[in-house]
């Protein structure tokens, strides 16, 4: 009888034990898919912010339009580029003075709309608190501020491209799709390495891994864009292959370059660069405007302009090329200035 009632309770200890460990397994479970839910919906406003900031709320005034607004002062400037010192102003809900919060900021207006003196708009329904190291989320979850920055690391890691890569026939059109037009020399070895990639095309984010170097540029002239001579840059380099794998940007078909392969990119080479800087307006990257007329080799003000290279081909020196791109940048200064054409019966 004894036996029997000590076999009964070590089954029952065995049975609870285990339905314990069970609960707990599930509820740890649980809280780990709810903490995935809400790092997936910080990572995609991470992605679609130029910059993330947390700051303090130092006060309140009441702005233009009669509405009560809170000034947050900057604290820390977690990703992009905050280029001022004054506070970021918002009106759209309440804030509690001297509290933290973290915001996710746009340039644009087609968002959530924040009153701020720099031109960015909330990206979230409002900026999330911060106490102590935590986040304090819409449901009343804590998230670790550590585990957020970690994947603030890992997606900055993953360098943003532009969608697509059109090849252009003429001057006109290769100066008009380019960002920046200028004289530079490679200042860094160009090794390639495996690059993690996010390419936004169509609303749908695709992920992509290929071989690519980021190579610094120092830049020595500007003929068109914001850099000034001695600025160093980072531009993203694919190594030539086989394929254009081009649209033409007039017909938007693919465009077949008989087999030329692109230039090659050397160190300590000078060249005369077309670039455009990444979707991203958090990383400072640049991508060459594609493989075939991203940049030309300039020796002794001669250029070397590949076969493939059909809108530089009739230029063979840097000073008939500069003179046509500053024709071309002239005559669209113009354009933009001329008032428009009235018709009149």
């Amino acid at each position: 009888m004894k036996l029997k009632i000590l076999l009964v309770i070590v089954i029952l200890t065995l049975f609870l034990g285990a339905c314990s460990s069970t609960a707990v397994t599930s509820v740890g479970a649980s809280m780990q898919e709810e903490e995935e839910r809400a790092l997936t919906g910080l990572r995609v406003n991470y992605r679609n912010s130029s910059l993330v900031v947390s700051g303090i709320c130092s006060g309140s005034h009441i702005n233009a339009l009669g509405e009560q607004c809170y000034d947050l002062e900057i604290k820390n400037v977690f990703a992009g580029e905050y280029k001022t010192d004054e506070p970021i102003h918002y009106s759209v809900g309440s804030l509690t003075e001297g509290s933290e919060y973290l915001l996710f900021l746009t340039q644009g207006e087609d968002v959530h709309y924040a009153e701020d003196v720099s031109g960015f708009s909330l990206l979230s329904e409002a900026p999330i608190p911060i106490v102590g190291d935590e986040l304090i989320l819409d449901n009343g979850r804590h998230l670790s501020l550590k585990v957020l920055l970690d994947e603030f690391k890992q997606l900055s890691s993953i360098v943003s491209a532009p969608a697509a890569a059109l090849y252009y026939n003429t001057l006109a059109e290769l100066s008009n799709a380019t960002e920046e037009i200028f004289i530079g020399r490679v200042a860094s070895p160009v090794q390639a390495t495996k690059q993690n990639f996010v390419v936004q095309s169509g609303g749908a984010m695709e992920k992509a891994q290929c071989d690519a170097a980021i190579v610094t540029i120092e830049a020595y002239g500007s003929i068109k864009g914001v850099l000034a001579y001695g600025d160093m840059i980072e531009i993203v380099h694919t190594p030539p292959q086989g394929g254009t794998g081009l649209l033409d940007s007039a017909t938007l078909q693919i465009k077949e370059l008989g087999g030329v392969l692109p230039t090659e990119l050397i160190e300590d080479n000078i060249y005369v660069f077309f670039l455009v800087s990444s979707p991203d307006s958090k990383q400072k990257y640049y991508f060459p405007i594609n493989q075939y007329q991203g940049y030309v080799p300039l020796y002794n003000e001669k250029l070397y302009i590949p076969k493939g290279n059909a809108a530089l081909r009739p230029y063979n020196t840097l000073i008939s090329l500069v003179d046509a791109l500053r024709n071309e940048l002239r005559h669209n200064s113009l354009s933009q200035q001329a008032p428009s054409l009235i018709l009149e019966e």
